[in-house]
């Protein structure tokens, strides 16, 4: 920005305004001291002007200004996420990540330039009763400073919290480990800019904690006692968290204030909301932040996932009367800045460990907890959620890293069925190999068989009268009792069952792995294979997983669903101009959708605005699709699934070589197979029954055209169907006279 000033308003002789607007403008203000340090050489007019009261703003602006929004979110670097849904992972929950290349800068060069500059002390704090899979994360990091800089490291083992008397140095990472929750956690203390730690005492700094859904009071003391032997002694202390409580009757959500400062207060549980599970309603109605005016003067963000799901019974008042609340207390955008991404950027290196954000979550159990009575709600999430468009922006250590992304979720395309696992045990050029030799081998037996007597008896002798029948019988391995009399045709014999000996096993060894294993069809790796695949864009309004199911219902098998105008534009724009195979669904077009899943009527103008007549009209106008809603940048879903990601990045970077329930082989690139092998059930074999049907439909036809040599040729001809029939019914009649 420096240089555009520079070349453009310097050149112009264009005066310039920073505006700043919101109620908190401090830390706004380090990077405008930032700008105008490099620009005073210049002597460039610049005004900075502070506006409190829109309403009495009657500043003129210059030619030019620069507006900062002061975003809500913006007041924290980090908060408490309250995950209430334990996703079970045992139950094929698998993860793939791997990572964009961009320009950020490591931890160690974080490290390098600002802490050992300015002579900072760095903790690594490790608390939990096993702490042996987290040593291997701080070897990595520490060999790394230790080899160059010498930092002054320590690393701190914590086994008790209440003889914890430990102080902490300027910065500290804390790695947390314990049996008690779902996750293994790693806690980052230190999210801030570097420019904003200089100017900061040295005791002062974040910190930044997970927490579970809770049953009761008594684990929330056990937790803050932990929490308050790492607060104390340390002024200017932030600290805020969620917490839900689970009764027989309600579902309370509980804030916990832990703040060390004066307009703060040091400690108080406070009941923010109550959700009443027989009438199914929250308590209170929260439509602004005028409930938390006490606040004021804290640094305050709010994050939770896209909404709870507790049993069916509360499921549509929970989802109904926490929405409201989830939407105030949902981030805009989604971000990932601070430590956590240069850590995974090292971990990349030595661990073996390919670090970007993208989540691929299969079918999984739910568990709720509901007072004592627990809940399984089986469900798949037919979701695939990968950055076809990414945006990284990391410039220099000293801004925030922070990635934005415009999210694609990408219908599953299910699992193979038994009928299409038929044709997996040999590749296209071998089928068709196959095809030709069993083409060629019966067109060379009709066209003998339908020759003279000579050529026949010349060429399978006089006792072959079945010779396609036969030759069927050698290709599924059954026995002959017909044998030609001349070595030539004996030979021609000979090679083609070691041929079908070959084809056959093969087959049928592969196709026994195959049926009892379940295959996943290939996800969609780029637009390209979007518009080979026949994909539909949808412009949902709100991503749940009934979104999938309704969808399924309109037999809409591959369809990719867009959050965003910008992603929706570009992707029509890419499949408009090179090729427009890809297919886009508007409102009206679906008119038994009861959801909002598709874009508005202003949307389907502004896309005929820009692009003219190559959309499809509506078929309905006045179809009532909740089209008038607002579509989010990012949905709650999105968010509530990102969080999750960066919790398993974590959990996938402290658990290495380490026994756990939780299954991070493919996080960790560990080369161990997958074994989804079952036991088969009947229906892996209806394939086989089908086969066998249309086999020896084939088989009767090969027959009954062969036997011109029966003297009832003519008769069984009309009756062919009753010929097996008849020919069990005289080995029956045979075997019971014999033991008669």
């Amino acid at each position: 920005m420096i240089d555009v000033i520079r070349e453009f308003y310097i050149a112009n002789d264009i005066e310039f305004d920073f505006n700043i607007y919101g109620p908190t403008t401090s830390h706004i203000n380090d990077v405008i001291n930032e700008v105008t340090k490099e620009l005073s050489q210049d002597n460039l007019p610049i005004s900075i002007i502070h506006i409190r009261n829109v309403q009495k703003w009657n500043h003129k602006f210059n030619q030019s200004a620069s507006y900062k929004k002061c975003k809500f979110y913006s007041k924290l670097l980090f908060i408490l996420t309250v995950y209430f849904l334990s996703i079970k992972p045992s139950e094929n929950f698998n993860i793939n990540l791997y990572k964009t290349k961009s320009e950020s800068v490591s931890m160690i060069d974080v490290i390098r330039e600002f802490y050992i500059a300015n002579d900072i002390k760095f903790d690594f704090i490790i608390y939990g009763p096993t702490t042996s899979h987290i040593n291997d994360v701080i070897n990595e990091v520490t060999k790394e400073l230790n080899g160059q800089d010498n930092l002054p490291i320590s690393i701190k083992h914590i086994r008790n919290v209440k003889k914890w008397n430990h102080k902490f140095n300027q910065s500290a990472v804390i790695f947390y480990s314990s049996y008690t929750f779902y996750f293994n956690m790693l806690r980052i203390s230190n999210n801030m800019k570097t420019s904003q730690l200089r100017n900061i005492t040295p005791k002062k700094f974040k910190f930044l904690n997970y927490c579970e859904g809770m049953k009761n009071l008594k684990t929330i003391k056990i937790f803050y006692n932990f929490n308050k032997g790492f607060l104390k002694d340390i002024p200017d202390m932030r600290y805020f968290e969620f917490i839900l409580i689970n009764n027989s009757k309600f579902v309370q959500l509980y804030a916990i204030l832990l703040y060390s400062e004066n307009n703060c207060g040091n400690f108080a549980l406070k009941l923010l909301n109550c959700f009443n599970k027989e009438s199914q309603k929250w308590l209170k109605k929260l439509k602004n932040f005028d409930h938390y005016s006490s606040f004021y003067g804290c640094l305050l963000n709010f994050l939770t996932t896209h909404g709870l799901i507790i049993d069916k019974k509360y499921q549509n008042g929970m989802e109904k009367n926490f929405g409201k609340f989830s939407k105030f207390i949902s981030r805009p955008e989604s971000e990932f800045k601070g430590m956590l991404p240069e850590i995974t950027e090292i971990m990349e290196q030595k661990l073996n460990f390919s670090s970007h954000y993208s989540l691929y979550l299969l079918n999984g159990f739910y568990r709720i907890k509901i007072g004592t009575k627990n809940f399984e709600i089986k469900d798949s999430i037919p979701l695939f959620n990968s950055p076809y468009d990414l945006t990284d922006e990391s410039s220099h250590f000293t801004t925030p890293y922070y990635s934005t992304e415009l999210n694609y979720f990408v219908s599953l395309n299910g699992y193979y069925t038994n009928y299409e696992k038929m044709i997996f045990p040999f590749d296209s050029m071998t089928w068709i190999f196959l095809l030709l030799i069993m083409t060629s081998a019966f067109l060379i037996i009709f066209v003998l068989h339908r020759s003279s007597q000579w050529i026949k008896e010349k060429f399978f002798g006089k006792k072959i009268s079945h010779p396609a029948y036969n030759a069927l019988g050698i290709f599924f391995g059954i026995s002959q009792t017909q044998v030609p009399q001349e070595n030539f045709s004996r030979a021609i014999l000979i090679l083609f069952i070691w041929f079908c000996l070959i084809f056959r096993t093969c087959y049928q060894s592969m196709m026994f792995e195959f049926i009892t294993n379940d295959m996943q069809k290939p996800l969609p790796e780029s637009i390209e294979d979007l518009i080979e695949m026949n994909y539909t864009v949808v412009m949902a309004a709100s991503i749940d997983y009934l979104v999938t199911k309704q969808l399924k219902k309109r037999k809409l098998k591959n369809f990719i669903i867009v959050h965003s105008e910008e992603a929706f534009f570009k992707l029509y724009r890419y499949a408009l101009f090179p090729d427009p195979k890809l297919r886009f669904a508007f409102p009206g077009s679906y008119p038994d959708m009861k959801f909002a899943f598709f874009i508005s009527e202003s949307y389907n103008k502004k896309l005929h605005k820009r692009f003219g007549k190559s959309l499809p009209k509506m078929k309905n106008e006045k179809l009532e699709l909740y089209a008038s809603l607002t579509l989010p940048r990012n949905h709650m879903m999105i968010n509530h699934m990102f969080e999750i990601l960066e919790r398993y990045i974590t959990a996938g970077i402290v658990i290495h070589n380490y026994e756990s329930e939780l299954w991070f082989d493919s996080i960790l690139n560990i080369e161990e197979p997958i074994d989804t092998r079952r036991i088969l059930a009947l229906s892996d074999l209806e394939y086989g029954f089908v086969l066998y049907l249309i086999v020896s439909l084939f088989a009767i036809l090969v027959f009954i055209y062969e036997i011109n040599s029966f003297k009832l040729s003519k008769y069984l001809r009309n009756y062919f169907i009753l010929i097996p029939f008849l020919r069990v019914l005289k080995v029956i009649i045979a075997d019971y006279h014999d033991k008669w």
